[in-house]
């Protein structure tokens, strides 16, 4: 019973990781596009006023 409770226990945790690792890849993408954005929208900004 300590085998399987230690085995689920590990599964859980390594579910954990992969899943904070991939939130955080994803948190980085959404920073790096929200920049862009920003970045387009005051060029955008910019040829309307010409």
């Amino acid at each position: 019973m300590d085998k399987e409770l230690l085995t689920y226990v590990l599964d859980q945790a390594v579910g954990v990781i992969i899943a904070v690792i991939l939130l955080t890849r994803i948190e980085r993408r959404l920073d790096t596009l929200i920049t862009n954005m920003g970045t387009f929208m005051v060029k955008l900004e910019g040829k309307r006023e010409s």
